[in-house]
């Protein structure tokens, strides 16, 4: 008799779970919580080493709701940049920091893939790789940039020369 509450509770609780997770709510996100999972099932096929995989899903997260998958974005770009891909590795980056313009983090990733990119010997405009490495925290090395980038011919627009204090 005394367990008789506690099946009642029980079935409650798993009727309101039901509830809950079958009805569509009008506060909840469907696409985004389908893109975290998705970027989750991404980061599980990494760990068992299935990149192929691991990239196509972390790319169908990002199609369904790229501001709910950040990270899984930096992931993309970070890959493509190992696979020498640096346009497309360059897409993503911007899409990092244009979803989260403050994070230190996505703008040193980029600043990052502009000198791989120079040292390369591929062309990078002066203002994209200063403007990273400003945003990214990194000062010094912008003003050594746009230093060597004014005696090669090639000054910064005034907006960066006056973030550089130059202006």
């Amino acid at each position: 008799a005394a367990a008789w509450p506690r099946a009642v509770a029980g079935a409650a609780a798993v009727g309101l779970s039901a509830m809950f997770c079958f009805q569509p709510l009008p506060w909840m996100d469907r696409d985004k919580a389908i893109a975290i999972s998705l970027n989750n099932l991404g980061a599980i096929y990494m760990d068992m080493g299935d990149t192929a995989r691991a990239m196509a899903t972390y790319e169908e997260a990002v199609r369904l709701k790229p501001e709910g998958v950040v990270g899984a974005i930096r992931i993309l770009g970070d890959w493509r940049r190992r696979s020498g891909d640096y346009a497309g590795a360059e897409s993503y980056m911007k899409q990092v920091v244009a979803l989260k313009p403050d994070s230190r983090m996505g703008w040193n990733a980029l600043a990052s893939l502009y000198q791989e990119r120079a040292a390369a010997g591929e062309a990078v405009a002066t203002d994209d790789l200063v403007g990273a490495l400003l945003s990214a925290g990194r000062a010094d090395e912008a003003s050594a940039a746009a230093a060597a980038a004014a005696a090669e011919g090639r000054p910064v627009s005034a907006a960066l020369r006056a973030r550089l204090g130059q202006g």
